[in-house]
């Protein structure tokens, strides 16, 4: 019997989903974000002979992201943003352990250490301290950290905010043990609160985010649950805005329906009222969003008329939307 073409879990294990043309597997794949990819590996040249073939109806592939959320994973442009402040931070370190040799390796710092943070200013290109409420350190004998893991400790801190366990992390990334790294971060007299409220204002000076998505963002990023919701409390933020933010950016990759992008929205933690919000203050073209989603597909994959009409109203398109996206496509 003749295998159906469609998408289908992909065989390998790879991704979520791979394209069977109804002869033998693609290299058309979907990713977990939900968009259709070419992949760039040789990996599906086997025999065909010894390929799986799926055995199950054709399913239309979405863009509505129905993977489940999973906590562990950030999302994309928070790993992006960490990776920015990180290469940001460490630069800011190394100019200033450079500016500091000519003092005194011993000499140990016994007040004002941790009495600040400093949050990265990006748009600006600056480095600006911001107050917080930590105590002056007081050393003693039966300190058990080296002078060097407290001194990185303190220009941790002094750019950036970090949660008790992320600057721990830290400086064992650097190469100290966990009882070292976390004797020094202990010393540092910070508080984990006003870290907390650096570190939200940092990610939304960056991205848009939900408000449940960036307490789970500082959660991932060591602060306790009481420190984040502390911390994006704080910001006072404009949920409705930021759902209008996240909006317009996942309307410039292209090929939402109104219902789907509401339900993009919704995933990435905002609620029904600020997704819709968001949805609603783009006044998309919802037929070009059609044509756009249609594009896509055949961009990757042969579809019929009619199995492109589906895939559309799968996508929450409407009868009309998919109609005229099909149309715009020339199908």
């Amino acid at each position: 019997m003749e295998s159906p073409r469609g998408w289908f879990e992909d065989p390998y294990g790879r991704y979520p989903r791979r394209y069977y043309n109804g002869e033998k597997w693609t290299d058309q794949v979907q990713i977990a974000t939900g968009e259709v990819v070419t992949e760039t590996s040789a990996a599906t040249e086997v025999d065909p002979s010894a390929e799986p073939t799926p055995d199950t109806p054709f399913e239309p592939l979405s863009f509505n992201h129905d993977n489940p959320k999973e906590k562990s994973k950030r999302k994309p442009a928070a790993i992006a943003i960490g990776v920015l402040l990180t290469l940001g931070v460490i630069g800011a370190i190394t100019e200033d352990e450079e500016a500091s040799n000519e003092s005194s390796p011993e000499s140990a710092p016994t007040e004002g250490v941790g009495s600040q943070a400093v949050e990265t200013n990006v748009s600006e290109g600056t480095l600006q301290p911001v107050p917080t409420t930590g105590a002056p350190v007081t050393t003693t004998a039966a300190t058990s950290y080296s002078w060097e893991a407290f001194d990185m400790a303190a220009s941790y801190l002094r750019y950036s905010s970090f949660s008790r366990d992320g600057l721990i992390n830290q400086l064992e990334y650097e190469g100290y043990t966990t009882e070292e790294a976390t004797a020094a971060v202990d010393a540092q007299g910070a508080d984990w609160n006003a870290q907390s409220v650096g570190s939200a204002e940092s990610y939304l000076g960056f991205a848009a985010f939900s408000r449940q998505w960036l307490i789970e963002q500082l959660e991932l990023d060591g602060y306790t649950n009481s420190q984040a919701i502390l911390g994006v409390d704080a910001q006072n933020a404009d949920w409705n805005e930021q759902a209008s933010q996240s909006a317009r950016n996942l309307l410039s990759f292209g090929g939402f329906s109104r219902q789907g992008l509401i339900n993009q929205l919704e995933y990435e933690g905002y609620t029904n009222s600020e997704a819709t919000f968001g949805a609603d203050t783009q006044n998309a073209d919802w037929n070009e969003q059609a044509s756009l989603a249609a594009q896509s597909y055949l961009d990757f994959a042969e579809f019929t008329r009619q199995e492109l009409v589906n895939q559309l109203l799968f996508d929450d398109f409407s009868q009309s939307e998919a109609e005229y996206g099909v149309n715009a496509v020339g199908l």
